[in-house]
């Protein structure tokens, strides 16, 4: 017998009883559900520590293995204690061959923000103080201080040269001398007119003072080597003084990691004995 039914009837309901009112995510069960051997599997991968051994679960797609393999490492790592972080660092001694530095847990995504900070930093200090005017003050002392040495040193040997009736010439090939007559420069025909004696005369002086601007000139160039050592020297110094605040900051942090501090004095080390290198390479990254 056919029967209208009213639309009231035409759905199904859930008994009440059965609905879950809360979900916890710590009832789920600690092992994997009728899969024994896989958790076996699991246990025996997981307790082997040697390098080389890996574990590899396979199955159907769309089956919730790695949720399960997931809860599970979860579940049996969550006994042991965080592992160190492991940061690999170059090496000042043997740049092919990485240093590595053991820190607490967590603290490597910390260094590498500190290095990346410490080395924009130190290039910011290193452009001021390079660019201030004690700084230009003080190099420009030492330039002043060479140049005058020079100077005298030119004078001298020009002064030489004028009272022995020659004349220095300098070009970018050479320094020779021509024979002055009355405090002007000797023609060719003026030197061909004059006696043999006279000529050979002038010919030996200008060879010996060949020799004397040899001399004055081996000394210019050692003041010109000690003028660069001492610019050197000024901006290690300028330097130094500027990072240092910048490297005990950094050092403060991580002053209970020995080989961290190891690292972080070579790496104040090397931008000192490469500055100029250092600023050259900061300026391409910023530019």
């Amino acid at each position: 017998m056919i029967n209208t039914l009213h639309t009231d009837q035409l759905r199904k309901e859930c008994l009440k009883e059965l609905v879950l009112t809360s979900f916890n995510t710590n009832a789920l069960p600690n092992e994997l559900i009728d899969q024994q051997r896989a958790e076996e599997a699991l246990k025996m991968g997981l307790k082997i520590k040697s390098d080389g051994f890996n574990v590899f679960a396979s199955g159907d797609e769309g089956t919730g293995k790695m949720s399960a393999v997931k809860m599970f490492l979860e579940k049996w790592v969550d006994k042991d204690p965080t592992p160190d972080d492991w940061c690999y660092v170059y090496n000042f001694k043997e740049p092919y061959q990485p240093t590595k530095l053991k820190l607490p847990a967590g603290l490597g995504n910390e260094l590498k923000n500190d290095m990346k900070n410490y080395v924009s930093d130190t290039m910011q200090v290193l452009i001021k103080t390079f660019e201030s005017e004690a700084y230009g003050l003080k190099r420009q002392s030492i330039k002043d201080k060479y140049d005058k040495q020079q100077s005298t040193l030119t004078l001298s040997i020009n002064e030489k040269a004028e009272k022995e009736s020659l004349l220095i010439k300098q070009t970018p090939m050479e320094v020779y001398t021509l024979p002055l007559k009355k405090g002007e420069i000797m023609t060719d025909e003026e030197f061909d007119n004059l006696p043999l004696s006279e000529k050979k005369l002038i010919q030996e002086k200008q060879t010996r003072f060949t020799n004397e601007m040899d001399f004055a000139l081996k000394q210019q160039r050692i003041l010109e080597k000690e003028m660069v050592k001492e610019f050197k020297k000024l901006e290690i110094e300028v330097a130094t003084f500027a990072i240092t605040e910048i490297t005990e900051d950094i050092c403060n942090k991580y002053n209970h990691i020995p080989d961290v501090i190891n690292y972080l004095m070579n790496v104040k080390k090397d931008i000192l004995e490469n500055l100029t290198d250092f600023m050259i390479a900061q300026k391409e990254k910023f530019e």
